[in-house]
């Protein structure tokens, strides 16, 4: 009977987890609709960047657990207020992790790195950098385009292709950018600048 209970544990769990993946993708969707309407939708403040950067990892530290993979912080000991929409913004740096922890293999790290650049037209710049298989730069731009996947050399993982359409647009409400580019000596980093 024991382990009746813990196979139903299990299921319960995946049941539970692709019911909030669907969520996060029908939620997507929608934001991405009213993006893309150029509905006004942001509702900026000022935000602590470093603990919004916390926030995310404690929001992923339980699936990083589970998949053995660490999520570090690089934070300034200064931290900043930026004007962002600080629900939008999270949720980018949660699809920016999500998308790192996929790819991931175990026994590897994520690192989160903020900083803020003294002479640059952005307030603040932050990289979330994975050692996974990386993306070829061929697909560096495509990846951010709507239902865009690109073709990587981690096998069984199912992707939609509207993450990063959505950390883009949200990059761009904010007058932003987002880019990528390969982690030495392999994954990537993506970086918002904002």
């Amino acid at each position: 009977m024991t382990v009746t209970i813990i196979a139903d544990e299990y299921y319960v769990e995946k049941i539970w987890e692709q019911g909030q993946r669907l969520n996060l993708y029908l939620t997507d969707m929608l934001m991405l609709t009213k993006l893309e309407a150029g509905s006004p939708i942001l509702n900026c403040a000022a935000v602590d960047m470093n603990q919004l950067v916390l926030e995310s990892e404690k929001n992923n530290k339980i699936i990083a657990q589970a998949r053995k993979v660490d999520i570090v912080t690089e934070l300034p000991e200064e931290s900043r207020k930026v004007s962002v929409d600080a629900n939008l913004f999270q949720r980018l740096l949660d699809n920016l992790i999500s998308n790192a922890l996929k790819f991931a293999p175990p026994e590897t790290r994520i690192t989160l790195r903020v900083n803020y650049p003294n002479h640059s037209s952005h307030q603040v710049r932050i990289q979330v950098a994975d050692e996974g298989p990386g993306i070829s730069e061929a697909h560096h731009e495509r990846i951010f385009e709507k239902f865009e996947v690109a073709k990587l050399k981690h096998d069984g993982v199912q992707q939609v292709g509207l993450g990063l359409a959505f950390c883009k647009m949200v990059a761009e409400a904010h007058k932003g950018i987002i880019s990528v580019e390969a982690n030495s000596p392999k994954g990537s980093v993506f970086t918002v600048e904002i």
